[in-house]
């Protein structure tokens, strides 16, 4: 839940991440509510935090924690009300959770007791010419995220 925030980023806007927390917000109530068909997002053992991302390939983000500040995430399309006539919820996920060997990772920057924002990767499929240089988590990243 302390990840749980606005976050911005130029190329992609707001995000908020939504965390299942006693009272979450009304945008977060929504967001909950599209994942909890497929997942539960009210009782599950492993964090997780959830999105509405504006995306022509997918509709949403599901964080799931990896270790510490690092969470796996999965890009996927929800269809909690079916689609045409047929109202049966469905999932459309974009990212293949088989093979953890190039996996798309969130890692979020915790300093003095603050998130600062966090970090993309895993989109190239490969080590990027700024990680290779090294640096910073937020300077190495493919996408960053930083909080509001």
């Amino acid at each position: 839940a302390d990840f749980a925030g606005n976050y911005n980023d130029p190329g992609y806007s707001t995000l908020t991440l939504c965390a299942s927390t006693p009272m979450p917000s009304t945008d977060c109530t929504a967001v909950l509510g599209a994942f909890s068909p497929f997942y539960s997002v009210y009782n599950s053992t492993t964090p997780e935090l959830y999105a509405i991302i504006s995306s022509p390939w997918i509709s949403y983000l599901r964080l799931v924690h990896r270790d510490r500040n690092v969470f796996a995430l999965h890009g996927t399309s929800l269809f909690p009300h079916g689609y045409g006539k047929d109202m049966s919820p469905f999932e459309a996920e974009l990212t293949d959770t088989s093979d953890d060997t190039t996996p798309l990772t969130v890692e979020f920057v915790v300093e003095d007791g603050k998130v600062k924002g966090f970090a993309m990767n895993g989109f190239v499929g490969e080590t990027t010419e700024l990680q290779r240089l090294g640096g910073s988590i937020k300077e190495t990243a493919e996408v960053w995220f930083e909080k509001l």
